[in-house]
């Protein structure tokens, strides 16, 4: 501005101040500004208390700890370690970073929101995305309707829950579908984008006329329906011979005998620590949970000697069983067997799981079956260790002993029951694990324009030293731009969960 101007100001606006030195406005214009800073270093200092408060109350709600813990424990201790290694000015500034219980729940209940606000804008930016759902009864029998979702993001697929609610009335397939429907149009959400959903047998969800996935399927003909894996696998579990079920059954009587009855819990208990045993107490099997068949049956075996005995203490008749060679070997067996299934279920869960993987499982396990028949028939019974071990300790003959046979006619059955859940549905897919291993004749069914991708992708050198570097999903999604349909088929059969369990 002209001095001028200037001049003239001073002289209309301000004349109380116009024969002023020139030091006097220096000092105004240091004092202002010294006022400046103090306001910018005060609105800095808030901002980092804010951000504390806010990544403070993010590890107490990820660690789930009460709210109370910010304030009772965790800034005192935060401000005794600054006095200690810094001195009483900086416990200073850390005893200003605010987490009270409300103000903790607030961060929580803010961070919240900000995530399922992120989520929701990932979902509507991504092009498809799949759901997998499951309804159970919590512990106060209220009916709770879990979904999670799995989706693109940032060249990769994500999985993430989407919402966990209340189902206050009926269970009914139509319940299901009506919450479900109703948060995705609340949300803007749109079934055209979801190419898969995934849920266990339940008639709730399968049912062909008013389960979850008829409501779906009635609108939505593109969509992938998927029965859970697992589930399936748990079926084929339960398809044992009458002579091995009732031997589980009577172990698990033998359990509920012991561990049901607080008394009797606690006598076990004691029994266990008087002869210094490696565990304490039984597992209670429940139905619901898979993984629990072998894991009680490999409890109840390590404790057999101390089970036999506290049931002769209690002259209870369940100590006869421990008496009865070939109902003790059924139980190893039925333990070992168990134990493998538990092993191959656990390696079947985990993130990004897609068919291909559980279905190169699944091959990999009949064929260990195969492998398991043929050793004991030919008298071999290494595999299974809890029964090996029981012969031997116990001078068995495995020619004269009946249960060789019962092992081979339950393997034989698991085969068939293995390939009448798992039908072999997916050769016709197999471009999508390994392009660049298929011939050309073997995708004859694909349309005009596939192929023709197809023959250029598989020419393509240095696509096929990126496919050996990264996962087959970030693949198909890096080379979306240049081959789109191809990606396209693809990652619709790539992204659908396998299994309700993540």
């Amino acid at each position: 501005m002209k001095p001028s101007k200037l001049q003239r100001h001073l002289n209309t606006k301000h004349a109380t101040l116009s024969k002023k030195p020139i030091e006097y406005f220096e000092r105004l214009l240091q004092t202002s500004n010294k006022e400046k800073d103090t306001l910018e270093k005060y609105v800095t200092l808030n901002d980092k208390y804010l951000l504390a408060s806010y990544e403070v109350s993010y590890l107490i709600a990820k660690t789930k700890k009460p709210f109370t813990i910010g304030e009772q424990l965790l800034l005192p201790a935060a401000i005794r370690m600054s006095e200690i290694v810094h001195g009483k000015q900086y416990a200073a500034e850390i005893s200003k970073i605010p987490l009270s219980n409300d103000t903790v729940s607030k961060r929580i209940s803010d961070i919240s929101n900000d995530q399922f606000q992120q989520l929701l804008m990932r979902l509507k930016d991504s092009s498809k995305f799949a759901i997998q759902l499951d309804e159970s009864t919590d512990i106060s029998k209220m009916a709770q309707l879990l979904l999670f979702v799995r989706y693109i993001y940032e060249g990769s697929i994500h999985e993430d829950i989407l919402f966990c609610r209340p189902l206050e009335g009926h269970t009914r397939g139509k319940d299901i579908y009506k919450k479900v429907n109703e948060f995705f149009e609340k949300e803007g959400l749109n079934w055209k984008n979801c190419v898969g959903v995934c849920t266990d047998g339940a008639a709730a969800m399968t049912g062909q006329d008013l389960g979850f996935t008829a409501f779906v399927k009635a609108g939505n003909d593109h969509i992938t329906f998927t029965h859970c894996m697992i589930h399936r696998e748990a079926l084929v579990v339960k398809k044992i011979a009458p002579e091995l079920n009732t031997v589980f059954f009577d172990a698990v009587k033998i359990i509920n005998f012991i561990k049901s009855r607080a008394l009797n819990s606690r006598l076990f208990k004691n029994l266990c620590i008087d002869m210094d045993s490696d565990y304490t107490s039984l597992l209670l099997h429940a139905e619901v949970r898979w993984l629990s068949r072998g894991r009680s049956l490999k409890r109840l075996l390590t404790l057999k000697d101390e089970v036999l005995i506290f049931l002769t203490e209690q002259n209870s008749n369940l100590a006869d069983y421990f008496h009865d060679n070939l109902w003790l070997l059924k139980l190893c067996y039925l333990a070992d067997i168990f134990d493998k299934i538990n092993d191959m279920i656990l390696s079947m869960q985990g993130v990004c799981v897609n068919m291909f993987m559980l279905k190169n499982k699944l091959e990999a396990f009949v064929k260990k079956i195969l492998i398991w028949k043929n050793r004991v028939e030919s008298g071999s019974l290494e595999m299974f260790p809890f029964t090996d071990e029981y012969i031997i300790s116990n001078n068995i003959s495995k020619k004269d002993t009946p249960i060789t046979k019962i092992i081979v006619n339950h393997l034989k059955d698991m085969e068939v029951y293995m390939h009448r859940y798992f039908p072999n549905d997916i050769d016709t897919q197999q471009w999508i694990c390994n392009p660049f291993s298929i011939e050309m004749e073997e995708i004859n069914f694909l349309n005009l324009k596939a192929q023709e991708e197809f023959a250029e992708l598989t020419s393509d050198t240095t696509l096929r030293l990126r496919f050996s570097q990264v996962p087959v999903h970030e693949f198909w999604i890096e080379i979306k731009s240049e081959y789109p349909l191809l990606s396209e088929m693809a990652m619709n059969k790539l992204l659908p969960f396998c299994t309700t369990y993540l």
